[in-house]
């Protein structure tokens, strides 16, 4: 009966470590989910500048501290095990990739990601916000 207890004891204790564990790692995507939102508004931006203004120096010294604190941004993101999820090309994932719209499309095979809406983010193992997408199928 003794070593049955002990048995038990340590298995409680194994999977309690291994709670910790996890609570440890991902202690933070909530955080890093609503730092995705910054992410993109800074990505928006930059897409959204026309070439004239990027030609201005003011505008351009300004654009350069936005890319800059995006590139930070994304560093963060690497040190804590944030990627940013592969959408365009691949088969549509359900478990990383989030279909909007069916697109008619002869280029590529039905089920394929054909555009990405919105990037998505895993953190780790865990996904974080999946890819918003457009997926291909047959024209009609």
């Amino acid at each position: 009966m003794l070593p049955r207890a002990a048995a038990e004891a340590q298995n409680v204790r194994r999977r309690l470590e291994s709670e910790l564990q996890q609570a440890t790692s991902y202690a933070a995507a909530n955080f890093a989910r609503d730092m995705l939102a910054i992410k993109d508004h800074l990505d928006r931006a930059l897409v959204a500048v026309s070439d004239e203004l990027r030609q201005d120096k003011v505008a351009s010294q300004f654009l350069a501290g936005i890319e800059s604190t995006s590139r930070e941004l994304e560093s963060v993101f690497t040190r804590h095990g944030i990627t940013r999820i592969q959408a365009t090309g691949e088969k549509l994932d359900p478990h990383r990739h989030q279909a909007m719209v069916e697109l008619p499309s002869t280029d590529v095979e039905p089920g394929s990601v054909i555009e990405e809406m919105q990037p998505g983010y895993m953190m780790k193992d865990r996904l974080l916000r999946p890819a918003l997408v457009g997926v291909a199928k047959k024209p009609d």
